[in-house]
């Protein structure tokens, strides 16, 4: 498949009202999902662009150079050197709410003693609601995310000293 011709496809699910698109064949698997959030639509397309620019590469015969970070995740890597106690991660890619509603209180504040198994945020991932328990008990002693932030996998959220 020619990049031409992916670019074309991606505009045309884009275009239509398909929430969800797979397409595979022998050596190309792509997978589209439409989700409400802007900025994870934005992530999202930027990672197909890269995507594509790397076939074309590929199929061009072009040595491909691994990409640099990005500075969103060189940023949570100096984080998370900089973290004394454990740390809750993103189990998954998505969305964190730090409430179960936008008029509710926070399931967890700075300072408050939880038990292990106490669920600290949701992450919405494909209009799915997970909600992540802490893996430790103690205090809470960073809140690393906002509500509403997109999350990467193994993302810290929050640091339990």
């Amino acid at each position: 498949m020619e990049t031409k011709e992916i670019k074309a496809l991606i505009q045309a699910v884009d275009a239509s009202s398909l929430q969800q698109f797979v397409f595979k064949n022998e050596d190309l698997e792509i997978v589209m999902s439409k989700l409400e959030t802007d900025a994870l639509n934005a992530k999202l397309t930027d990672q197909a662009a890269t995507s594509v620019d790397a076939l074309a590469a590929e199929k061009a015969g072009q040595e491909e150079a691994s990409p640099a970070p990005a500075p969103a995740a060189e940023e949570a890597s100096k984080e998370e050197e900089s973290l004394t106690g454990q740390v809750v991660t993103s189990p998954i890619v998505g969305v964190v709410y730090l409430a179960p509603g936008p008029d509710r209180d926070p399931y967890v504040s700075l300072g408050q003693t939880i038990q292990a198994g106490e669920t600290v945020c949701i992450v919405e991932a494909m209009k799915i609601m997970n909600e992540i328990p802490a893996e430790y008990s103690g205090t809470i002693s960073q809140i690393l995310v906002k509500d509403g932030e997109v999350v990467e996998y193994g993302q810290p959220l929050f640091e339990i000293s």
